[in-house]
């Protein structure tokens, strides 16, 4: 066996048809010239590593090799057959033959590995891991759709998941959530589930989750669809409450207040650094979705009091006034009170929209639309209160 040095300067100047032939041979486990050993790995860990150490004009040249050596690797009987294919799809997913992409792709569609096996995974799933390793297109979008309708086996509609999110930061992953429900109540599928969330948001934020929950979620509980309030309790754990909320992500703190709105004891200052978003969000929809979360948060939390004046016992203080400030109060469970103060003439958008949340809590709570309320029983103060 030639020095490592000597067989890698030999590597370099391979053509692509010396690189088909040699990755054959080092796959088949024939002798091959410059001989490299491979120790105890697998031969597509040796290959991948030997790919890694190329200068970047033979990495190309690799690349070609190896795409030329897929068209003959066909799926067909025996260990021997599945073993090669596994071999080549795991240096492929490496090295992503750019020459090979379209016979990948149409592998794929034609679903021609669907059933072949080998060191734990099922090829037809590998396969789809190497194509989207060019890219997830539409083509590659929509046979993903169309395979989970028809497998719909957990692990495979975990992989398919995964994939999508190489689209970047957009709800078409989350879509697949509504086959994976059923399986949450199995402990595996849902600490499963609690890994793919974490790399979903990890990835692409937690914006593209925010907007399911808020816009898909409540027509699959409509529906009747099971499986919703675990997913949701997984979600809590993916993206607890943070610690300083007026330094987290906007969309982070969005969602975290979307999910723990039903479960958490909200503080005033939690409300103050939600009406912040308002400010650090370059989301359009920024407001919309403050006030949804606010407004979740109140329909959970009824021991609230918004109070609009700096004299709190001004009896002609009606919500709609022209006071300076508005007070918002929360009561806990032994009376005792948390607050915070909003300046109008400082924060004028977080004070309109807090007082719209009020407004629209109070046309709930009295349908005749009168919005002036007595005060909050046993409240330490007085005034006109929501």
């Amino acid at each position: 066996m030639p020095p490592i040095d000597s067989a890698f300067s030999l590597l370099s100047r391979f053509t692509v048809a010396q690189w088909a032939a040699w990755i054959e041979g080092f796959v088949n486990g024939t002798a091959v010239t410059p001989s490299v050993s491979r120790g105890n790995d697998p031969a597509h860990l040796a290959l991948n590593a030997i790919y890694d150490q190329l200068p970047e004009s033979a990495k190309a040249v690799f690349s070609g090799g190896l795409a030329e050596l897929l068209p003959a690797a066909q799926p067909g009987p025996g260990p021997e057959t599945a073993a090669k294919l596994y071999t080549l799809l795991q240096v492929a997913a490496h090295v992503v033959p750019r020459q090979a992409q379209s016979l990948l792709v149409g592998r794929l569609t034609s679903e021609c590995m669907r059933g072949i096996s080998y060191a734990g995974w099922d090829l037809h799933s590998l396969l789809l891991v190497v194509c989207s390793q060019f890219g997830v297109d539409e083509k590659v979008t929509d046979y993903i759709f169309h395979s989970a309708q028809s497998v719909g086996d957990f692990a495979y509609l975990v992989i398919c998941f995964r994939m999508l999110l190489k689209r970047g930061p957009e709800t078409t992953p989350f879509l697949l959530l509504e086959q994976m429900l059923a399986d949450l109540e199995k402990r595996e599928c849902a600490e499963r589930m609690t890994e793919v969330l974490d790399e979903a948001i990890g990835r692409n934020g937690a914006l593209p989750l925010l907007v399911w929950f808020e816009e898909v979620a409540p027509r699959l509980k409509a529906r009747g669809i099971s499986g919703l309030d675990r997913l949701e309790e997984i979600a809590q754990e993916v993206v607890p409450w943070p610690e300083e909320p007026d330094r987290a992500d906007p969309s982070m703190l969005l969602l975290a207040g979307w999910m723990h709105a039903p479960t958490r004891k909200f503080k005033a200052t939690d409300i103050r650094s939600l009406l912040y978003v308002l400010h650090r969000s370059r989301d359009p929809k920024a407001e919309e979705r403050v006030t949804r979360v606010l407004s979740l948060w109140a329909s959970h939390n009824p021991d609230w009091e918004i109070i609009d004046a700096a004299d709190t016992g001004d009896p002609r203080n009606y919500i709609t006034g022209f006071k300076d400030t508005v007070r918002i109060i929360i009561h806990d469970r032994n009376g005792g009170a948390d607050e915070v103060e909003l300046r109008r003439a400082d924060f004028q958008r977080e004070v309109a929209l807090v007082l719209t949340v009020a407004l629209e809590l109070t046309r709930r709570a009295d349908p005749s639309g009168r919005h002036r309320h007595r005060p909050r029983p046993g409240s330490r103060l007085g005034g006109r209160t929501i």
